[in-house]
């Protein structure tokens, strides 16, 4: 099934060239490689490496139509060693795009942790951005004054010949009008139905979002109502021509009926950020980040995520760095306090190559 997937893929991308003005070139080719080593500390010491790479092919397009494909390989036991991060077709029209294949779909609105996303993202979380891969078809469709209406529905990674009941939909209607930004969304993936609405804006120097949404499991009919609401602002520090820009970043969120945090999280995620500590329920998540940035190639700063209902808490400082001949170094650190008041430590090093 696997296999059939990437021909589909694969058919879909040579038979994108037919409509193209221009002939057929040379792609280039761009990407980044990863290197990752580690220890975590708890009843034992434990030492982890992974590698990830990524390879993208920049494809001749048109002037309505545009092709992506990008290759990945990984070292790491919750990746596939080998696969298609991306692999789209995107038709632009008079009124917006279409775009088919794999591809990112994340509807942010500023919050780190969005409940109501199209699948589980993380936005700029201790220097860490995730957006969920999904295989299917989007519709963009402009509407004017910016904005804007998404449907979106997505076939399961397993393969594209399973039942209805196994598809994914979801649609978002935005409306940014000036200095607010508002959005409704509806999604429904693996029982699981979301819906409700985010906004974002500013006050005074601040940015400020929220969201508020109800949830409903299709399958035992089990239901939660979550709202959330985060600030962001920046300043600079330092005497006059040495300044540096401090970010921060602060956001809560509650599942008023403690039913389906789990679930509208993904606890592989939440798991993942948590550097595997065991998350036994998520009723509410208060999540800080502070950023500075030390010169045009450093950054430093520290995030703080709590599930306040048992205190389970991870402290994550790190830097991040340039260095010469397109290589990135960080290092960061973890510590963590279980739910029963235990203590966990890790820390690691990550090198990454882009080209």
């Amino acid at each position: 099934m696997k296999s059939m997937i990437t021909l589909i893929s694969l058919a879909m991308l040579l038979g994108a060239f037919s409509p193209l003005q221009k002939p057929l070139g040379a792609a280039d080719i761009g990407g980044k490689m990863e290197v990752q080593s580690g220890v975590f500390y708890g009843n034992d010491l434990q030492t982890q490496f992974s590698g990830t790479s990524e390879l993208e092919f920049y494809l001749p397009s048109s002037q309505d139509v545009d092709l992506r494909l990008v290759l990945r390989a990984s070292l790491n036991n919750t990746i596939p060693p080998l696969g298609i991060k991306y692999a789209y077709l995107r038709y632009h029209t008079n009124y917006g795009h279409i775009t088919a294949g794999r591809q990112p779909v994340s509807w942010s609105y500023g919050a780190m942790l969005n409940p109501l996303d199209y699948g589980t993202s993380l936005d700029n979380f201790a220097g860490r951005s995730f957006a969920p891969e999904v295989d299917g078809f989007r519709v963009f469709f402009a509407l004017g004054e910016r904005s804007s209406l998404q449907t979106v529905v997505s076939f399961p990674k397993a393969g594209l010949f399973s039942s209805p009941d196994a598809l994914s939909y979801g649609a978002r209607l935005r409306v940014p009008v000036p200095g607010h930004d508002i959005s409704t969304q509806v999604v429904y993936s693996n029982a699981l139905l979301k819906t409700g609405i985010t906004y974002s804006g500013d006050l005074g120097p601040a940015g400020i979002y929220a969201a508020a949404g109800y949830l409903r499991n299709t399958d035992d009919q089990t239901h939660d109502v979550v709202i959330q609401g985060g600030i962001d602002f920046s300043f600079q520090l330092g005497p006059e021509y040495e300044e540096k820009m401090l970010y921060l970043q602060a956001e809560y969120m509650r599942f008023l009926m403690n039913n389906l945090g789990s679930e509208v999280l993904g606890t592989g995620l939440l798991q993942q950020m948590l550097a595997g500590a065991s998350v036994p329920s998520i009723n509410d998540l208060l999540a800080l980040a502070a950023t500075v940035e030390l010169s045009y190639f450093t950054q430093a700063g520290i995030a703080v995520i709590t599930e306040t209902s048992d205190w389970l808490t991870v402290v994550n400082p790190f830097i991040t760095t340039e260095l010469r001949g397109g290589l990135e170094l960080r290092i960061d650190a973890s510590v963590m306090r279980g739910p029963g008041g235990d203590f966990s430590y890790a820390s690691g090093v990550q090198l990454s190559y882009y080209f």
